[in-house]
């Protein structure tokens, strides 16, 4: 059996066959650009509760694509690093080993007019140094010296802060020992400058 078309139903056919056409072209089109605006941008993403980057359920809004194939964009400048440390960031962790340090000798001598501080480090080590803080409220002033390893440990000297640096009071005298290696701090001790 043989069916014959009418030219009007022939023409009907064919438009149709257009509109598909065009549509799935456009449909085609759609999505190679769809396609060529996610390569282009990347995907926002923010921090979940326990601090694990979560991909954005929204896309990244892309840039309207140009006529002109050759234009590209132009890349954005690098954030600059800022010379301040930002809030909640701490110092890097003393990985040194502690040692106990005694002292041995606290008081006002009056032959030198001054505080002398002498201790011992619990630790036979050269290149350390051994600093004497004495404080009287808001006031401070500081010793230093290079502590000298003997046979059983380290010795900080005598330390010595002058009558100049110091005014009459109960002032607070506390021994510390520096090293690359080691640091420690002696009990704090209390010594009388006279009037």
């Amino acid at each position: 059996m043989t069916t014959t078309t009418s030219p009007a139903g022939r023409r009907l056919v064919l438009g149709a066959a257009v509109v598909a056409g065009v549509a799935v072209l456009g449909l085609v089109a759609v999505l190679l650009t769809r396609s060529a605006a996610d390569e282009d941008t990347e995907p926002s993403s923010a921090s979940g509760a326990d601090g694990v980057p979560v991909a954005s359920a929204a896309p990244t809004p892309a840039s309207t694509p140009t006529a002109s194939p050759s234009a590209s964009p132009s890349p954005s400048p690098d954030p600059t690093p800022s010379a301040e440390p930002s809030r909640g960031q701490t110092a890097a962790p003393d990985t040194r080993a502690s040692t106990s340090v005694s002292v041995v000798t606290a008081a006002w001598s009056p032959e030198r007019a001054a505080i002398e501080v002498s201790g011992l480090v619990d630790v036979v080590e050269a290149g350390g140094t051994c600093t004497l803080v004495v404080s009287l409220g808001s006031a401070s002033a500081t010793a230093t010296s290079a502590a000298e390893p003997d046979a059983t440990s380290t010795s900080c000297g005598t330390l010595a802060v002058a009558r100049a640096d110091l005014a009459p009071g109960r002032w607070s005298a506390v021994l510390r020992y520096d090293s690359p290696t080691t640091t420690g701090t002696a009990a704090p001790v209390t010594i009388e400058v006279p009037a």
